[in-house]
């Protein structure tokens, strides 16, 4: 599944921020002969209007929802293999999160909380800190950004090299950590946001 960009998570994530990109890059050949993935954004370039901190206990707040969401999911096939019934697209989805996921996000939680929401590790040192194939973290970042759990931006770093003119190369994407509406319905009351007063919503 691709990442969501840059452009997309603006209004999801970042609220508005406006952020000078460089321009998207297709994937094919540099002309340097240096390959960089659609979509990706030269690391550096960026970070600080994206990345966010915590407020206190919201990490663990995040987690809990997770997990809820998670239990939520199986009461679902639960529920429509005793009835017969079938998922609703926003119900198959939820459904997909899977206890491989659930520690994933924990780990990028734990990365928040330390590193004030600066959160770029790479697939090898999240499936090392979670005990997961690289496959299994591939596939949980997937589930977890298709649910809204969090953005992932690709990034690109250019390297020295003794050939003529600049050279590419992939690093760690960046994630910011979100709290899906569409899970909203299936946690307890007790975790669910405040509602902002109306004269907030007016503004």
């Amino acid at each position: 599944m691709e990442a969501i960009t840059l452009g997309d998570a603006t209004l999801a994530a970042l609220r508005g921020v406006h952020i000078r990109r460089k321009p998207a890059r297709s994937g094919a050949p540099h002309r340097t002969g240096q390959h960089v993935l659609r979509d990706s954004i030269e690391a550096g370039t960026f970070e600080e209007a994206f990345f966010a901190a915590p407020a206190p206990g919201e990490t663990d707040r995040y987690l809990r929802i997770a997990k809820q969401t998670l239990i939520a999911g199986k009461n679902l096939r639960r529920a429509a293999a005793a009835e017969g019934g079938s998922l609703s697209a926003s119900e198959r989805l939820l459904s997909s999160l899977t206890r491989s996921a659930i520690d994933v996000y924990e780990r990028l939680l734990t990365i928040a909380r330390v590193c004030h929401g600066r959160i770029f590790p790479s697939y090898d040192d999240l499936a090392e800190k979670t005990g997961l194939g690289r496959a299994t973290v591939a596939r949980a970042l997937a589930v977890l950004e298709a649910i809204g759990f969090l953005v992932r931006q690709r990034r690109f770093v250019r390297v020295a090299s003794d050939e003529p003119g600049p050279r590419y190369e992939q690093t760690s994407n960046a994630y910011r950590l979100l709290l899906p509406e569409r899970v909203m319905k299936f946690i307890p009351r007790w975790l669910r946001p405040a509602p902002l007063p109306d004269d907030g919503l007016q503004r």
